[in-house]
């Protein structure tokens, strides 16, 4: 954990950002989480409830409510957990993932978005160290958990044999949604039907026409520039994999940076 202690020793400036960085890493990514929020709080002298509020008054409401749901779903602590013996009912993926494509195409959600296109936590603390916590700081903070968190995560397993042609669809689509939401924030109507058509069709044809080894093919309907190098989607990504990317991809764009910054190097 970030000390207060040290904040005399070095100078905030990028080399400081650094040190702490790389000083400052765990494993756990939800201790990482804690860290980045415990260093942003002495870098602002604010309690972390100052820093909620700073949250919240900046943040698209809809999609904040939409959110909090989700974590305290039985999922959120299901995926997060490092039980290795795991087993997961299809029905419950599947209502997360509804729920997951619902609160990112709601149309309250992306007015707010393009109302508040500027959107950052940090712009409205004066300080003196405002220009330590700056974009490159972010992105090297997020961009050196990601493939950390790949490393430490336990694949979920589906409760019986009949699951698992439809938990693959499940975590193909929520990978389609969690890059289209890093590319761009949010997921258009017509995408969202397509993966919501896709997810419930039983059986799931569509996934033996578009299969091509361990990828999906993504439908040109829904290839952006953004996600054309990625037009082919792997659907093996571990779903603990993806659920806590969205935590990060969430994190950078509405705590800690720019609904316009996005993880470059996101290999899903």
């Amino acid at each position: 954990m970030f000390q207060s202690s040290s904040i005399e020793k070095y100078p905030w400036n990028l080399e400081f950002v650094d040190y702490y960085i790389k000083n400052s890493k765990t494993n756990d990514v939800i201790a990482q989480i804690e860290i980045v929020q415990n260093f942003m709080s002495n870098a602002w002298n604010l309690g972390y409830e100052e820093i909620d509020k700073l949250f919240l008054t900046n943040f698209p409401n809809e999609l904040y409510e939409r959110f909090r749901y989700m974590i305290s779903h039985y999922l959120f602590y299901f995926f997060t957990s490092k039980d290795a013996t795991r087993t997961i009912n299809i029905h419950q993926i599947n209502e997360f993932v509804f729920k997951f494509i619902f609160a990112l195409s709601d149309p309250n959600y992306i007015k707010k978005l393009e109302d508040d296109r500027h959107l950052y936590l940090y712009e409205d603390i004066q300080s003196m160290l405002q220009s330590a916590i700056n974009k490159v700081f972010i992105q090297n903070v997020f961009s050196r958990l990601v493939p950390m968190v790949y490393q430490n995560v336990q694949p979920l397993i589906p409760s019986t044999i009949m699951d698992v042609e439809a938990f693959q669809v499940n975590r193909w689509v929520m990978t389609i949604a969690l890059m289209t939401f890093n590319a761009g924030n949010s997921i258009d109507q017509s995408t969202a039907n397509y993966l919501w058509n896709f997810s419930v069709s039983n059986p799931p044809i569509q996934l033996q026409h578009n299969l091509t080894h361990d990828h999906l093919s993504l439908p040109e309907s829904i290839n952006s520039p953004d996600m054309r190098v990625n037009s082919k989607i792997a659907y093996t990504t571990p779903f603990p994999y993806l659920l806590i990317c969205f935590m990060l991809i969430f994190e950078l764009k509405f705590i800690y940076g720019d609904i316009q910054d996005k993880f470059y190097n996101l290999s899903l």
